[in-house]
C-alpha cells in the first residue's frame, strides 16, 4: 500500500505545486504582483478610479535562497519587468495641480466652491514603469510578505474628457 501511495505521489508530483516550487500559475501570480508593486506607489495610487489597459513586457522571476537551510526550498524572489497601464484618478492627488488651483484660488481666479470643484475632476494618466523587486526574509526562519522595490516611473496625465 506505501508504494501504491508512493508511486500516485510521484506520478500526480507533475500536475501539482509543491512548497518548493514555483505555482503552476506562476506567471499570472508574479504579473499580479508586479502591478500591485507599481499601484502601490505613491506616485500612482491615491484616488484611482478605474484601471484601463495593462500590459507586461520582460517579465523575469527568479527564485533563490538568501539564507542556507536544510529544506530545499527557496525564501526569497527577484522580479524585474515594464509595466504600462492607463488610470483613472482624481485631481486632488495630483500635487501639482492642486498646487495651481490653489495659486488660481488666491489670485482670485477662482472661488473656494470652484476650487473644491475641480479637485474632484478627474484626469486620464498613462503609467509606464519599470520594477525590480524583492522580496526575501530579513533573517533565517523569517517569511517575507512585502517586496523591496525599484521603480523608475513615467506618468502623462491629461484631463478625462
Amino acid at each position: 500500500m506505501k508504494k501504491l501511495l508512493l508511486s500516485l505521489g510521484l506520478l500526480l508530483s507533475p500536475l501539482t505545486s509543491t512548497a518548493c516550487s514555483l505555482p503552476l500559475d506562476w506567471q499570472d501570480h508574479y504579473r499580479n504582483d508586479l502591478i500591485l508593486e507599481v499601484l502601490r506607489d505613491y506616485r500612482v495610487n491615491g484616488q484611482i478610479e478605474n484601471i484601463g489597459h495593462v500590459s507586461i513586457a520582460e517579465l523575469e522571476v527568479t527564485p533563490f535562497n538568501t539564507f542556507r537551510s536544510k529544506i530545499p526550498c527557496f525564501d526569497s524572489i527577484k522580479l524585474k519587468g515594464r509595466v504600462s497601464m492607463t488610470i483613472k484618478r482624481k485631481l486632488s492627488h495630483s500635487v501639482q495641480k492642486r498646487n495651481e488651483l490653489g495659486r488660481d484660488l488666491s489670485d482670485g481666479k477662482i472661488t473656494e466652491g470652484e476650487y473644491e470643484a475641480k479637485l474632484q475632476e478627474t484626469e486620464v494618466c498613462d503609467v509606464n514603469a519599470e520594477v525590480d523587486a524583492l522580496k526575501a526574509p530579513k533573517k533565517a526562519g523569517d517569511f517575507a510578505y512585502r517586496y523591496d522595490s525599484k521603480i523608475g516611473l513615467e506618468i502623462n496625465c491629461r484631463a478625462n474628457p
